[in-house]
């Protein structure tokens, strides 16, 4: 999807957006797509070669996923290592069909790319 000159990331109700910049100038952000602040998707990323300008959806970087009655949605931010690692970090939600907002668990998520978000590896619960 091509947005274009109008510097809109993306039209799903997407929350919780962390644009980064590579080396190479292109920008990359992050978003929890659906149900605004409620996010009830997955996320996703989209690229800008051109500032901000235009904007192309780049992928899913861990999407939505249903266990029974469960929906299992996320919204993660971008970051990059001084190696060109890009983590995406951020809260897996856990809410029953139906549920009030706020009910539910949550907990910590990292997904990494070694290849400027084209491939993202499998979600990992980080240690605390």
């Amino acid at each position: 999807m091509q947005i274009g000159l109008t510097a809109l990331i993306d039209d799903r109700d997407c929350a919780f957006a962390k644009a980064i910049q590579l080396g190479d100038g292109t920008i990359l952000c992050s978003y929890g797509v659906g149900g605004g602040p409620e996010v009830w998707g997955g996320s996703d990323w989209s690229l800008s070669p051109d500032g901000g300008k235009t904007w192309e959806l780049g992928g899913t970087i861990l999407p939505k996923r249903l266990v029974g009655e469960t929906t299992v949605s996320n919204a993660l931010k971008l970051s990059q290592g001084i190696d060109g690692t890009l983590y995406a970090y951020g809260s897996r939600y856990y809410r029953e069909r139906n549920a009030r907002f706020g009910a539910g668990r949550d907990e910590a998520v990292l997904c990494l790319s070694p290849d400027a978000g084209q491939t993202w590896g499998e979600p990992r619960l980080p240690p605390f």
